[in-house]
């Protein structure tokens, strides 16, 4: 039998999908979809810029209310990425509002969407977690006083040693229970730490100034690394100054100091990257109330961190890498 030589007509990816629904879905309007960018659009919920993989340059975009013309340009000449290979993440800052970038590669097109970064916290549920530790304060904090008070009037001159080891462990619980009532207080006073002051910072002084108050840092293994670009950019001193001594903290509780500590500053964010014990547990939510792995801590320590982040309308984001025993964190600010 005799071979019958076929012709085949190559399509990119997006121009056979569009011959594919013009051929099999029935009313499809090929001609009110105008070229393979609309079939594009149509399959995202978000808004995307289409770039020709070939030259790298926009071929075109939706992105609404973008006045600047992007045709013919990189997309890195009209867009400030910051990236992060530790976390696997790429964020853009545009109209004041944060979106996390997604790569689709289609062959001869390469599409990036532009998904919306939602913060972790409102307004409403920051004040509803304000309220509710208003009154557990004020309800545990009586009794406690009380039970203090009595204390107080035992006598000084007790010599049995039974008895004063009962009374020192009373006096102890209550001091734990004193620091822990003080540590969720300042979920309460977050608006003393973001109140405006003129006062203003950079990234890099406010990394420098915070190592400095830590004794724990002073013979460890840290790496710092400032890759600073074009004009430095200043944030209000008080939140970014209460922001990055959270994060070195939590490298204290959490991580090994002994071993190396990477810190990489630039103009606007900064990454930490440090060992943690292989056993450790990390949480899943790290950012939100009462998680930690610490008996003696209320895990408010991150929630205050990206509390005070989005009022400076900036992004904190982790990452746990369990195959190296590290965990990175990222601070963006605008």
């Amino acid at each position: 039998m005799a071979l019958k030589q076929v012709a085949y007509k190559y399509y990119t990816p997006p121009e056979m999908e569009v011959n594919f629904l013009n051929e099999h879905v029935k009313g499809f309007n090929k001609i009110r979809l105008n070229n393979v960018f609309d079939v594009i659009y149509q399959k995202s919920d978000h808004s995307s810029v289409i770039i020709d993989s070939i030259s790298g340059k926009i071929a075109d975009h939706n992105l609404p209310n973008f006045k600047t013309k992007l045709s013919e340009k990189q997309f890195e000449d009209c867009f400030f990425t910051i990236s992060s290979k530790n976390l696997r993440v790429k964020l853009v800052l545009m109209d004041n509002s944060w979106y996390r970038l997604k790569e689709n590669y289609l062959g001869s097109l390469n599409q990036i969407e532009f998904i919306p970064y939602k913060p972790p916290f409102t307004d409403k549920m920051i004040s509803s977690w304000k309220r509710m530790v208003s009154m557990i304060l004020h309800r545990l904090r009586s009794p406690l006083t009380g039970v203090s008070g009595y204390l107080e009037l035992l006598p000084t001159n007790i010599d049995d040693e039974a008895t004063l080891k009962k009374i020192n462990a009373v006096e102890l619980g209550i001091s734990k229970i004193i620091d822990l009532l003080e540590e969720i207080e300042e979920l309460v006073k977050i608006d003393n730490n973001i109140k405006i002051n003129k006062e203003v910072t950079d990234l890099e002084a406010a990394t420098y100034s915070m190592l400095s108050k830590f004794k724990e840092f002073e013979d460890s293994n840290i790496s710092l690394n400032t890759r600073k670009n074009d004009a430095i950019r200043s944030y209000q001193k008080n939140e970014l100054d209460l922001i990055i001594k959270i994060l070195l903290e939590n490298c204290l509780i959490h991580g090994d100091i002994s071993k190396k500590i990477q810190v990489e500053i630039h103009n606007n964010w900064i990454q930490i990257i440090n060992k943690i014990d292989k056993d450790l547990e990390i949480k899943d939510n790290l950012f939100q109330p009462f998680v930690s792995s610490k008996a003696d801590r209320m895990g408010l320590g991150l929630t205050l961190a990206t509390i005070l982040c989005q009022s400076l309308n900036g992004v904190l984001l982790y990452n746990v890498n369990t195959l190296k025993h590290e965990f990175s964190i990222m601070l963006c600010l605008p």
